[in-house]
């Protein structure tokens, strides 16, 4: 299920809440509606009935309901054209993401696409800097990374059949000449190149400031935020949202893969 699909479905749900909210809302209403006019130094409120009008200035109560009213009776026809409007665009939408055509392949292009991805080295590890100690979680290209957060990168690329490399030797070096290993180094079939840096310490200060080193870096090198460096970081509670893991790879990366 892609971003959209969710969203259409949070939506219904909410308008479903609003429609309900609102017709509880209308029981017990007061008859009529309201009608105002201008007067030379106040404003005459009315409550209409039947064409008949009545007074009410002095029921500040009775117009703030009269208003009420009609705000919910507005939400009532409204969430019930957007309710319909939202299920018909949910039943008539066919999701063309890649995942979602690789399921639906014919057995012969889904046999051959299965085969075609044997051949390739989907993945590749530093071994100069791999440790038992500290590459202690397993991917599904047989690479160990660091963190739960780096197994969602490297799983949604092996996901969509995209080579990389984990932990590479950068190019450049830090202004205080360290060298950098980035998390993740895409070679698309088309040539581009991706940098992929995951923050899992965002809450240490001095974790920041080698972080922002690496960024010199890297821009330096012809690396941009938003173009070819692919920035994403843990949550404060240590976690990454694996969809938004998959928007970024279906998004940014795919396109240069030949899909």
């Amino acid at each position: 299920m892609n971003l959209f699909e969710i969203i259409i479905k949070q939506e219904i749900a909410y308008q479903v809440t609003r429609l309900e909210q609102a017709k509880s809302a209308l029981i017990g209403a007061p008859e009529g509606r309201l009608k105002a006019r201008q007067r030379a130094k106040e404003v005459s409120y009315y409550q209409v009935i039947n064409k008949r009008e009545i007074n009410i200035n002095g029921n500040k109560r009775l117009v703030q309901q009269l208003i009420k009213k009609y705000v919910n009776k507005f939400i009532v026809r409204t969430a019930s054209i957007n309710i319909k409007a939202l299920s018909k665009a949910e039943k008539l939408y066919c999701s063309n993401d890649i995942d979602n055509i690789f399921k639906k392949l014919p057995k012969s292009y889904a046999t051959a696409n299965k085969e075609l991805l044997k051949n390739v080295k989907s993945a590749t590890q530093n071994t100069f800097l791999y440790s038992p100690e500290t590459h202690i979680h397993n991917t599904k290209s047989g690479v160990k990374v660091r963190s739960k957060s780096e197994v969602i990168i490297a799983d949604t690329l092996t996901k969509y059949g995209i080579p990389f490399e984990y932990e590479p030797l950068f190019e450049g070096r830090t202004e205080e000449g360290k060298r950098m290993n980035p998390d993740f180094r895409i070679k698309c079939a088309d040539g581009y190149v991706f940098i992929w840096e995951h923050w899992g310490l965002l809450m240490e200060i001095s974790y920041c400031m080698q972080q922002g080193k690496k960024l010199n870096a890297y821009q330096k090198h012809g690396y941009v935020v938003g173009e070819n460096l692919i920035l994403t970081a843990d949550d404060d509670k240590g976690g990454c949202n694996a969809q938004t893991i998959d928007e970024i790879v279906r998004t940014k990366i795919l396109p240069h893969m030949g899909y």
